[in-house]
């Protein structure tokens, strides 16, 4: 007859688990902290950085398709067909695209009532639309201290000056941001990191 563990031996278990992660989080930060190099942050700050900035290229590109999906996904289902939409199908699968766009199903309602549907630009530029509203989306999502310098390291422009416009939605954009994590995660999108990522509550 089989045994259930003993307490012993499950805290032992517990306890091991604890400091392999707060290993693999100690190893994570450094890695963080020789990307960031060029930048004067304390300890505190690396530790509020979200570990996407250290993800390969086509990993985090991957995520802001996915982010940006999320963040745009009434005006998108409403006004586009799939052949539009080709090179965010090649960053993120079919598959990954059609979870974001098509399920509703964790989405609060005062999240969906409240939803942004921006008009959407020529069908050549709407994948670097949706690339670019999924940075800025990543980049709201981080504490305020880490926004200007993180959008300035990843070169990504237009994102600070999209971030008020993301304000003005906080629960969709925490929402599309799960959501974009959730996927990336499901669709093997994103490398296995400790702590993979940072939601913020710092919203004006």
């Amino acid at each position: 007859m089989a045994h259930a563990p003993s307490s012993a031996s499950t805290d032992k278990g517990g306890t091991a688990f604890a400091l392999a992660q707060a290993a693999g989080n100690r190893r994570a930060r450094a890695v963080l902290a020789k990307e960031l190099h060029g930048l004067p942050w304390s300890w505190q700050q690396l530790h509020e950085c979200p570990l996407w900035v250290v993800w390969p290229i086509a990993s985090r590109e991957a995520l802001c398709a996915l982010a940006g999906l999320g963040w745009l996904k009434l005006s998108l289902r409403s006004c586009i067909d799939g052949r539009q939409l080709a090179p965010i199908v090649g960053l993120v699968g079919p598959q990954a695209l059609s979870a974001v766009l098509n399920t509703d199903t964790q989405i609060p309602a005062l999240a969906l009532a409240s939803a942004p549907k921006p008009l959407l630009p020529p069908q050549q530029s709407i994948a670097a639309y949706v690339v670019a509203w999924g940075r800025a989306l990543l980049v709201w999502g981080c504490p305020h201290a880490c926004r200007d310098a993180l959008a300035g390291h990843l070169s990504w422009a237009d994102a600070p000056a999209l971030v008020n416009s993301i304000d003005v939605h906080p629960e969709w954009a925490q929402t599309a941001l799960r959501q974009a994590h959730a996927t990336a995660a499901a669709a093997g999108l994103a490398p296995v990191l400790p702590q993979d990522h940072t939601y913020t509550t710092d919203t004006p």
